[in-house]
């Protein structure tokens, strides 16, 4: 009986991490992590405009707790504000979509943080430092199986940072909204 006990508690525990970790890539996450970086000292006072949000699926999940997703975006989003700083308007957008992988077949959820900067240079996306910004975005993709990438945005745009993440899909149950 102990060693059945057991397993269902480790099975009852590993559920509820699974769903700890799993969290809804939508709208609503990138505008509060926009509202974040727009509250910052630095761009409070320089107003962007409000982020341009593109989602071509509705139910984009990623296997990452919501901590770790929400400062990726933070640190995107604020990049693409830094780099953005004398465009006028300061704007940027955000294109949440899937893609699957040509020989693997894997699904992705993809967040490109699109703005209207020059390019960055390969070492900048390649070899960033480590603790903030894109090296900070980088480890944490890294370590969730994702990639970090700059492609070409479609106009108004010049580029999009692109990140891609191994996509989840949670239980039917997960899926319902909060009480």
């Amino acid at each position: 009986a102990m060693r059945l006990l057991n397993a269902n508690g480790y099975n009852a525990i590993a559920t509820l991490l699974d769903a700890l970790r799993l969290v809804r890539v939508d709208g609503a996450a990138v505008q509060a992590a926009f509202a974040q970086v727009c509250a910052e000292p630095s761009w409070s006072a320089a107003g962007p405009a409000p982020l341009v949000v593109e989602c071509t699926e509705p139910d984009l999940w990623v296997a990452m707790p919501r901590a770790a997703l929400n400062e990726v975006l933070v640190n995107l989003l604020r990049n693409g504000l830094a780099a953005s700083a004398n465009q006028a308007p300061l704007r940027l957008g955000i294109c949440l979509t899937s893609d699957m992988a040509p020989v693997t077949a894997l699904e992705a959820v993809v967040i490109a943080i699109r703005d209207c900067a020059a390019p960055l240079a390969f070492d900048a996306v390649q070899h960033p430092a480590s603790d903030h910004g894109l090296g900070l975005v980088r480890a944490l993709v890294n370590q969730y199986g994702g990639a970090l990438d700059v492609v070409v945005a479609p106009a108004p745009w010049t580029k999009a940072v692109a990140v891609r993440l191994p996509r989840a899909y949670p239980a039917a149950a997960e899926t319902a909204a909060p009480p």
